[in-house]
């Protein structure tokens, strides 16, 4: 019958191959690998792998479809387990089936092994497979292993684009770009960098900023983002949004760090961000005002609950460094939930609401805040005068000239 029939089709076919590979009739065996549907592949397989005839074996699999046999026999032949002059390099191989594959556990248990041979072919392909949930954690450290650079721009995908809210990984970033602040005090040439920077800030008459098309005093970040083009400069104003805009990461410890590592203060705006994130207006305020001389930043700080950088700056900054992602994240409010890591308690954000927009600043709350910043402007004298002045004429509605003077 027709059962029989094809039984004796499959055995007849199989013990071809068997045959071609004892008596080494590659050629033959090739056409009846790529042209038969009636060979028994595990039995098959195991007489062309005895005969070393891989790419006997990957055509048997290849007419089948069977990705997770042709990407484990590719992989052999590339890790060198496997030799065969009919494959000589099947990684191009590895990746285009990799690239089309819609088996979850295959792209991560290959796209890892890719990592290895092709760092920057392995992240590509993560990058891309969006749809699919992996081991987050298991990739990143695949792909650090073996560069610490592109696990960095993987780290990145996660939380700015694939909008992963784990608060490990938030905190794992903005450690990353701490890595490298700290590493670029050892360069006297960037160190110059970042006091000029400073020096020339608090040291210029007030000029209207073209980045934001504003007659505004030109908030710092503004002004930092005009620094010369560098690694370190992308790597900076990437650290300020982050830390602005991420809701997840550990602020008593980037805190912590910051006043540790940073014993010149060229880093006062971050900290200002970070103690901004835990509440603590009055010393923001002071770095703002006193250290980096920014009252359009302070100011701006009242109106909107205890923010450093606006929306509009971020936006504009972002855009003119080719980092929109982190500007985004800013304008949104955050990608995490309305909650900071604070000494291992959840505490509320100002302003942020994970990502569904900023909650808008009470009249109550900036009445506080521009008290406070009232409070160190007089702190400062002469050389706040004239700002003191300003913010009087300004917003006398809104302060108890009283209890300012009081305190």
């Amino acid at each position: 019958d027709g059962a029989e029939a094809s039984k004796v089709k499959r055995v007849m076919a199989t013990a071809l191959v068997k045959l071609y590979a004892e008596e080494h009739e590659i050629r033959e065996l090739i056409t009846l690998v790529e042209t038969s549907d009636d060979i028994i592949p595990s039995d098959a397989e195991a007489v062309l792998i005895q005969k070393r005839q891989y790419a006997c074996v990957a055509k048997l699999y290849e007419r089948r479809k069977d990705e997770g046999k042709l990407l484990e026999i590719f992989s052999k032949v590339v890790d060198g387990d496997w030799a065969d002059p009919l494959l000589p390099n099947p990684l191009p191989r590895v990746i285009d089936i990799l690239n089309n594959c819609k088996d979850r556990m295959l792209v991560q248990r290959y796209g890892i092994w890719l990592v290895k041979h092709d760092p920057a072919a392995g992240l590509k392909l993560f990058i891309a497979k969006r749809g699919m949930k992996f081991d987050d954690a298991l990739i990143l450290r695949g792909i650090r292993a073996v560069d610490a650079n592109l696990g960095e721009k993987y780290l990145e995908h996660l939380v700015l684009s694939r909008r992963n809210s784990e608060p490990a990984l938030h905190t794992q970033l903005v450690n990353n770009y701490l890595d490298r602040m700290v590493a670029s005090l050892d360069d006297p040439i960037v160190v110059d960098v970042w006091q000029t920077a400073l020096a020339t800030y608090t040291s210029r008459p007030s000029t209207s900023s073209p980045v934001l098309g504003s007659t505004h005093p030109q908030p710092f970040l503004v002004h930092l983002a005009s620094s010369p083009t560098s690694e370190h400069l992308q790597t900076r104003i990437k650290l300020a949004l982050f830390l602005q805009g991420s809701t997840g990461y550990d602020v008593p410890q980037v805190l912590e760090r910051l006043e540790k590592e940073d014993e010149d203060g060229l880093f006062a705006f971050e900290k200002a961000i970070v103690h901004g994130k835990l509440g603590n207006h009055e010393p923001a305020l002071t770095l703002l005002v006193r250290t980096i001389r920014d009252p359009t930043t302070a100011e701006a700080y009242c109106t909107l609950g205890g923010e450093v950088i606006p929306s509009k700056v971020a936006i504009a900054v972002s855009n003119k460094m080719e980092l929109e992602p982190w500007g985004q994240l800013v304008a949104s409010g955050g990608v995490t939930g309305s909650t900071i890591l604070s000494a291992g308690r959840k505490t509320s954000v100002n302003g942020s609401t994970g990502g569904k927009g900023k909650v808008p600043v009470t009249e109550e709350k900036k009445k506080e805040l521009l008290g406070i910043l009232m409070k160190v402007y007089m702190k400062g004298g002469d050389d706040t005068a004239q700002e003191t002045a300003s913010l009087l004429n300004a917003q006398a509605k809104n302060l108890d000239v009283l209890d300012v003077l009081s305190s």
